[in-house]
This record gives C-alpha cells, structure tokens and sequence, in this order.
C-alpha cells in the first residue's frame, strides 16, 4: 500500500464510516471532521508534499482534499442535529459528500503521474524499463491463482525468495500480492485473514509502468508512491514486475549516493 493508494482507500472509507454515523446516532465532532491536516493525506500534502505546490495537479489534490473534508464535516452537522435524511442525501450517489470524494479520487490519481514526470525531466539516465526485463531475473513473473489462501501464497514467496506475487483470475491481471501488504493486513485483522482467498487482500489499485518509460521514472513513482514493486503492462498484458533492487542494480554506477537515498527514503517510508 502507497501513499496515494492509502489515501484513495482511506478516503473511500469514510462513506461507510458516516453512513453508520447517522444510522447509530453517533455523535461525532465536525470540527475534527473538517481538519484536513489531521489524516495520514493532509500530513503528507502539509509535510513532504508541499516541494511540490507549484504543480497544477498537486494544487488539486490540496484543494480537493479541504472540499471533501468541508463536505464530510456537513454531514455530520446535519446528523448530529437529527436531520438523518439530509445526511443521507449527501452519501447519494449525486449528492455532494459523493461527488467531492469522487473528484479527490481522480486529483489523486492524476497527482501520481504529475510528480513522476515532474521529477525525472531533468535526470540524466537514459535506459529504459524494458532494459531490466531483459535480464532472466527480472522477467520471472511468480504468479498465482486468485484463490489460492493467503498462507498459500506466503509460503510460495518463501520457497522462492521473493518479495510480491502475481495473482491472476482467468488469465486476467488483478493485482499483486506484497510483502508490505501482508503485513498492513496482519497489524489489522491479526491471523484471520491467512485462510481468505489472496484475491481479497491484494491491491488491486497499483500504480504500473510502461517498457518503454525511463528506469528514473520508473524511480520516481517509486519514491512519490512509496512503492517497492512495479508491474509493467503493455498493450493492457503484464509482461513483468521491476523492484527497487533491480531499479539500484542498473543505475547504481550513475549516481551511487542519490539511489543510497532512494532506498533509505522507500525503506523509512515502509517503516512509519
């Protein structure tokens, strides 16, 4: 999970959390609801985020952002006055509340390929994704079945020394299946998951990359997303998985002290 997938997820959640707000009565504080600064977003958008202010889709996603939280924090007000139609109304599909989460999700999704194209315009590598798949190594896609148990595919993961999974459905590309995600669903829902079908954990939202796009880009989305695994897809077919690892390994004799960062940074990132 990456920072901006996290926050698309977090964000679609707090439909589901209002919505049993206002069916249970529950009181809740608007002004708590309406800070923006408060969720993991608005940290991230008012900390590290703010280099990138000068960019048109990162002034989306902050505008956007204090909308949904101003549309959220009218919810409440009218739940917690009692007015549960009105607050219900919101939730609709055509209701405010729902077209300002839906207009965040979209700034999101904009915003990750704004700063990876933002930042590599000026770097100096000039391979090519495609140059890693080349390599035996990298070109081995470890897959499985979207009904293969989670404890399945960990122990495949281990038997092979990896660190993410393919997991398909009829020949379709889902997802993938990571180390880091299985620990975010362990810290949430402790063991029980390890029997569920690997279909249900997976992050079926990853940002991809194409052959073709630069290996800095490809660094870029890395460090933006916070993501150690990127799948590539051509033609709408994955074709192969990049790392981190095999990011460092091509362009480690360019520039060895800005990938000692990089790795630090996506690693720090993991561990927050």
């Amino acid at each position: 999970m990456n920072v901006f997938n996290a926050a698309i997820k977090s964000h679609e959640q707090w439909k589901i959390l209002l919505k049993r707000h206002i069916d249970l009565g529950n009181i809740l504080d608007p002004h708590e609801v309406v800070n923006c600064h408060a969720c993991e977003l608005g940290k991230w958008i008012y900390g590290q985020g703010l280099r990138f202010n000068g960019l048109p889709s990162f002034e989306a996603v902050c505008i956007n952002h204090e909308v949904f939280h101003r549309a959220a924090a009218e919810v409440v007000r009218h739940s917690n006055a009692g007015d549960k139609a009105k607050a219900l109304s919101l939730l609709k599909p055509n209701g405010v509340f729902s077209q300002t989460s839906s207009k965040l999700v979209h700034a999101l999704k904009e915003c990750v390929s704004d700063l990876a194209h933002h930042i590599v315009k000026d770097t100096r590598n000039t391979g090519k994704v495609i140059d890693i798949l080349s390599s035996e190594k990298a070109n081995n896609i470890y897959s499985v079945a979207e009904s293969t148990t989670v404890l399945d595919a960990l122990k495949y993961m281990v038997d092979h020394k990896i660190g993410s999974l393919v997991v398909y459905k009829d020949k379709q590309f889902l997802g993938i299946f990571t180390e880091r995600g299985f620990a975010t669903n362990f810290a949430y829902k402790g063991t029980n998951f390890l029997s569920s079908p690997i279909s249900e954990v997976l992050d079926s939202d990853v940002v991809n990359i194409s052959a073709y796009d630069s290996i800095e880009e490809a660094m870029t989305l890395m460090t933006t997303t916070h993501n150690r695994h990127l799948p590539v897809i051509e033609n709408d077919n994955l074709i192969g998985i990049v790392s981190i690892g095999d990011v460092i390994k091509h362009i480690v004799s360019e520039d060895h002290v800005t990938l000692l960062e990089l790795d630090s940074y996506i690693y720090e990132a993991d561990s927050a």
